[in-house]
């Protein structure tokens, strides 16, 4: 697998002198398979510009497939679908697959959910009927894996403690090699439970959502609700180098980073990550998701 950065950006876009080095856009990732195919992991502000590379080759000619996979329908990871030029060429194939909503009070499906961000009130696009190429939007079933451009795709719901909202972790397999995703996480008792650790054995490759320092979450926690970017539910730099350490991964790339967060913050918070990770004798990489990175898995 070949996987490049477009969008690593968590909330909200933070574009500036202070973010050019690891980037602003919100979350968007591609994997190109062995076998050329396209997958897309989150659908943030970094899909369109994507899209626009795609017009170079087969999608401009209305001759592309896409597969875009969810981790969650917050604005984040989503709001770049509206602005993905290949999906508006007659010919191209995009399918997204996602969580919709299901709980004691409402319940919708990815569609429907999709559905609202193109009302009128919000966008001139009005309808996904209105994105031609858009063939296919279905619900994971966790648990299932998908087969698509030669990989294995299993999804793991990830629950977030105190809310009934969920999001979606990937686990893409590919020849004996496997990429995990985690994104928008609360690990309930402050570390990686058994189920999770089990998900990311022998990852080749964890990308792993880096929200908060540990002292960012503490303060989170004690001022619940106060600032709308500061919400609890969301992981550590910590958290992610101790699933990747339990799990034995090999590689581990930290992304969602907070919009508050330049890049010198971010740079900090992985040299003391190394060094935890050096301090305990690990072989494991880690290494800061940015835009335009490529690497191959």
């Amino acid at each position: 697998m070949r996987v490049k950065f477009w969008g690593v950006r968590s909330g909200l876009a933070s574009p500036g002198r202070a973010t050019l080095g690891v980037g602003g856009n919100t979350p968007c990732i591609e994997i190109r398979t062995a076998t050329n195919a396209l997958l897309v992991l989150d659908a943030g502000i970094g899909l369109h510009w994507l899209g626009r590379t795609l017009l170079a080759g087969p999608h401009g000619r209305g001759q592309g497939e896409t597969t875009i996979f969810l981790s969650r329908t917050h604005w984040d990871h989503i709001q770049g679908i509206p602005f993905f030029i290949p999906a508006f060429l007659p010919g191209n194939r995009v399918n997204i697959h996602g969580a919709g909503l299901s709980n004691v009070a409402k319940s919708m499906t990815l569609r429907a959910i999709l559905e609202g961000q193109m009302s009128e009130s919000y966008s001139p696009i009005v309808s996904l009927t209105n994105m031609p190429s858009i063939r296919n939007v279905s619900d994971v079933t966790p648990g299932k894996a998908i087969e698509v451009g030669g990989v294995t795709v299993l999804p793991r719901v990830v629950l977030r403690d105190g809310q009934d909202a969920e999001s979606i972790a990937y686990r893409i397999e590919e020849e004996g090699r496997a990429l995990v995703y985690v994104s928008d996480v609360e690990y309930a008792k402050g570390e990686p439970d058994s189920e999770i650790v089990a998900f990311a054995k022998d990852a080749s490759l964890i990308v792993h959502e880096a929200y908060f320092t540990e002292d960012e979450r503490r303060r989170a926690k004690e001022g619940r609700g106060a600032d709308p970017l500061r919400s609890p539910h969301h992981a550590t730099f910590g958290e992610a180098t101790e699933l990747a350490l339990r799990a034995g991964a090999k590689r581990l790339f930290y992304s969602q980073h907070h919009p508050d967060h330049d890049d010198a913050t971010i740079e900090s918070a992985v040299l003391a990550e190394r060094e935890k990770v050096r301090k305990r004798g690990s072989s494991l990489e880690v290494e800061t998701a940015r835009e335009g990175v490529e690497l191959v898995v």
